[in-house]
């Protein structure tokens, strides 16, 4: 089968000189045409009609320079008959993408890559070609009535959370919810509760109907944690066996009622094209929010590599995933030596300054190590578009539950 056809790109081109109004119904951009001189007289179409001319063959012989035998081809047509040649120049090129990313993975084959590494390769180059094509660059009035009908749908739906909801009434109200699209950064010093605030993160978004998606890689005690916290059971007791027989009872409703989210484990992803390719397939099935626990266990680069470049390739790369999957990826990380005992800064965010930049927001977990009680700052301490706050919670270590405190 080939892969370009010749008379339907030429045959666009002609309509599009004829009827370039239809250039604005239409998603195709200089990369979908195959031959090379179809490209440049695409660009010079787009090129006229930004400086307010009309790109008539005069012009465009002017401005393509190319050689005569090439307008022999461009016919006067009506753009009756414009969808089919755009459906069919844009199958082809997307036909076209599918077969670099095989022979892509067909070299890595033979250079014996680490499957992993190949894995990721065909799952992002799967994910490129079936993205849905959105217009790169737009003048501020086209976006100004997205915008608007934005601002009118939350004044009508006052009181309604527009992200996915956390669980935390001040961390809703601060930040709107879990936000597509964002990489976000839950930090702190060892046993502060970093996984136990995830999992009542996850529980949250799960229970208000948004499909979660959990890689667990420094244990896969996640869902008893997530139960000791449902059931209010100690933990301890779950492990040693020391229940009491109403304890069997509340075991099963709670059961019932988490087996009824959609919450889903990943205990065996270590490596970051593993990460990756995984998360990719969660979203495909239906997960909108997505854990990891945490940043600084997952596994990249070659042995010899300095520590804060990995780390920085990693948090570049989560945040990438997150915006070309569109959905909120909550990365928990471990926090500097320094941090201990005082309140965490973004400078003590472990190992890479990299975090921090990618970071659409970073939430900080601190208590003082001899505290009398469990009370738990959560400090938002960066926020690209909203305040900077903190407010507290309730840490139930029994339990591995935090308890909201209600809005300030």
């Amino acid at each position: 089968m080939s892969l370009y056809n010749l008379e339907h790109e030429f045959n666009l081109i002609s309509a599009l000189i004829y009827d370039p109004d239809k250039l604005d119904e239409f998603e195709i951009t200089v990369d979908d045409f195959y031959d090379a001189r179809n490209q440049r007289v695409f660009k010079g179409i787009v090129w006229a009609l930004q400086h307010n001319k009309k790109p008539d063959l005069v012009l465009l012989q002017d401005v393509c320079k190319l050689q005569p035998d090439y307008w022999t081809h461009i016919q006067p047509m009506t753009a009756a008959n414009i969808q089919f040649y755009v459906e069919s120049v844009l199958k082809l090129a997307q036909l076209r993408n599918l077969d670099a990313v095989g022979k892509t993975v067909q070299d890595q084959l033979k250079a014996g890559k680490d499957p992993g590494e190949i894995r990721e390769t065909l799952e992002a180059g799967l994910t490129r070609v079936s993205t849905k094509r959105t217009k790169q660059i737009a003048h501020i009035r086209d976006l100004l009535g997205a915008a608007l009908e934005k601002i009118e749908h939350s004044y009508n739906n006052k009181g309604k959370l527009p992200g996915i909801p956390t669980g935390f009434q001040q961390l809703d109200f601060l930040t709107g919810g879990l936000q597509d699209g964002e990489f976000i950064i839950v930090g702190a010093r060892p046993s502060i509760g970093k996984t136990a605030f995830a999992l009542a993160m996850s529980r949250a978004a799960a229970g208000a109907g948004y499909p979660v998606g959990f890689f667990s890689l420094e244990q896969s005690q996640s869902p008893t944690r997530m139960l000791a916290a449902e059931t209010c059971i100690n933990i301890v007791n779950m492990r040693t066996g020391y229940l009491q027989n109403r304890d069997f009872s509340r075991l099963v409703d709670g059961c019932n009622k988490l087996a009824n989210l959609d919450i889903y484990f990943d205990h065996y992803s270590y490596k970051l094209s593993d990460i990756l390719s995984q998360s990719r397939r969660l979203v495909r099935m239906g997960c909108k929010v997505l854990f990891i626990d945490y940043l600084t266990l997952i596994q990249y680069g070659e042995s010899g590599m300095r520590t804060f470049e990995r780390v920085g390739e990693i948090s570049h790369s989560l945040k990438r995933v997150a915006r070309e999957l569109n959905v909120p990826l909550v990365a928990l990380s471990q926090l500097n030596r320094e941090a201990e005992g005082k309140r965490p800064t973004l400078a003590e965010l472990r190992m890479s300054g990299e975090i921090e930049q990618d970071a659409d927001m970073v939430i900080f977990l601190h208590r003082p190590r001899k505290a009398e009680t469990y009370e738990t700052v959560v400090d938002v301490a960066k926020q690209r578009n909203g305040p900077v706050e903190d407010f507290q919670v309730m840490f139930e270590p029994g339990f591995t539950k935090f308890t909201d405190m209600g809005v300030a």
